[in-house]
């Protein structure tokens, strides 16, 4: 069985232990990557946009990506995640001289601001309207990450450049896994492995935390199988029906909720609307 709490016997967490060093070890996302690539040179240009936000769901590679375009281009990294207080007064503290001033060495320092959808306040007021007037007078990089665009205020996309990233497939987890797993010396067939990476969906800082806690579990590794495998709880993708259900339902309908749940689907916004669609003339 695993649970979360196993993870505290490990001294070095197997997602540090395997972040990529370089954009190339990155897996997945390829399209994604090329465009962080190409941003990280066209910054240096004038009128080039010195921030980027990367969308995408959870545990799909974006704060990783961004750390690994650090180290490959030797900027100095300062970040802003989301356990810190991110109000008004502390990004302007903080990110606002950082992002106008060089360091002695004349290095370039990349600013990194996990979870932008979720800072305090609107494009008017708090830290969405500061980080909003810092991106427009950055001269230094600035990298954002979020899972939803549409929490993110117009001002703020405006002076970004958008790089979407998708959820890992299941083979691409699969695959890292198997390698993790081989690297550490674990005696794990592919039945587990596969099974970890389908639980994940599409999180694979969750699969790897999985695979860890499984590795320092009670189980002998030879004779792990499915219903050894319990995952911590996790958002589950909704079935296309269930979502159907609820942007169709006019007297309960709660708009916000129906669209948050439209993004858990593992469906292209062209492949949702044919869905719609066609099942209007059932309502």
């Amino acid at each position: 069985m695993i649970y979360q709490s196993l993870m505290q016997g490990s001294s070095v967490e197997w997602t540090e232990k395997y972040r990529p060093k370089s954009l190339r070890d990155i897996v997945g996302n390829e399209e994604a990557i090329d465009k962080l690539a190409e941003w990280g040179e066209e910054i240096y240009k004038p009128k080039s946009k010195k921030a980027a936000l990367l969308i995408g769901p959870a545990g799909c590679g974006k704060t990783s990506a961004a750390y690994a375009l650090a180290s490959e281009k030797g900027w100095e990294v300062i970040e802003l995640n989301a356990s810190d207080q991110r109000s008004e007064s502390v990004i302007k503290k903080i990110v606002g001289p950082a992002s106008t001033s060089t360091t002695f060495s004349q290095m370039t320092r990349l600013i990194i601001l996990d979870e932008a959808d979720n800072l305090h306040g609107t494009e008017d007021r708090g830290g969405t309207k500061a980080i909003s007037e810092i991106v427009k007078r950055s001269t230094q990089p600035i990298i954002l990450t979020a899972n939803d665009k549409y929490k993110i205020g117009r001002t703020l996309l405006h002076n970004c450049k958008l790089i979407t990233f998708q959820r890992i497939k299941i083979g691409t987890v699969f695959r890292l896994l198997k390698r993790i797993s081989e690297e550490e010396g674990l005696k794990l067939g592919d039945e587990p492995l596969l099974t970890l990476a389908k639980h994940a969906h599409g999180d694979l800082r969750s699969a790897i935390n999985d695979l860890q806690a499984l590795s320092i579990s009670e189980a002998t590794m030879e004779e792990v199988n499915e219903r050894d495998i319990v995952t911590g709880e996790r958002d589950i993708e909704e079935d296309i029906f269930e979502v159907l259900k609820k942007i169709f339902d006019v007297e309960g309908r709660d708009l916000q909720e129906a669209l948050s749940s439209l993004y858990t689907l593992d469906k292209t916004p062209e492949e949702s609307i044919q869905w719609i669609y066609k099942n209007f003339s059932y309502e």
